[in-house]
């Protein structure tokens, strides 16, 4: 947390000091709260997700079948569009839990579906809310790795108010990818 700090002060994002824990939807994590350059709050939620198993007592808080209903709810929609998308599921942290690529679909939309997934659970709004131009959303997507894609094409999965995870499509119109996503977290 404290190189993204930097990163952003870099960028001349005023960022909060005080950096609490704050419990996650699958793990302990860091939340900070920045304000760009025009004055615009963001928060953002960086979490660690731990490899939980029943034995622990735990569970996770989205699981591996409810995560392949949701890809396969969105491939439906695919279909019904008449379109061809990847589609992935990640956790809160941004970890690929489940991924499917239709027939035809193009190679990069394999990545790019999980790129606007990533965006999506790590903001927790869709993945085209979010400014792609503004410098401090570029600083955390450069700090966080390059793997967030914020385009149009993801959207948050909330599960008892809790934020558990992110779907995204990529592979047709930015629109019809967020409808398969949509229809996708429509099936939890």
């Amino acid at each position: 947390m404290h190189q993204l700090h930097t990163a952003l002060k870099a960028k001349g994002v005023k960022v909060e000091d005080e950096v609490r824990p704050a419990w996650g939807a699958q793990g302990y994590g860091q939340q900070c709260k920045l304000w760009d350059p025009e004055g615009h709050k963001i928060e953002l939620r960086c979490y660690t997700t731990p490899s939980y198993t029943n034995q622990g007592g735990h569970d996770m808080a989205l699981t591996l079948a409810e995560a392949n209903r949701m890809t396969q709810a969105a491939i439906a929609k695919a279909e019904e569009l008449n379109v061809k998308v990847s589609v992935a599921v990640c956790d809160a942290g941004g970890n690929l839990l489940a991924f499917n690529r239709m027939e035809g679909a193009s190679a990069v939309s394999a990545t790019v579906a999980q790129g606007k997934a990533a965006t999506s659970a790590g903001f927790g709004r869709p993945s085209g809310a979010l400014a792609a131009d503004s410098p401090v959303i570029q600083s955390i997507i450069a700090t966080l790795g390059g793997r967030m894609l914020p385009a149009q094409g993801a959207v948050p999965i909330y599960k008892n108010g809790e934020l558990v995870g992110a779907i995204g499509g990529s592979g047709a119109t930015a629109q019809q990818d967020e409808e398969c996503a949509q229809a996708g977290g429509a099936a939890l």
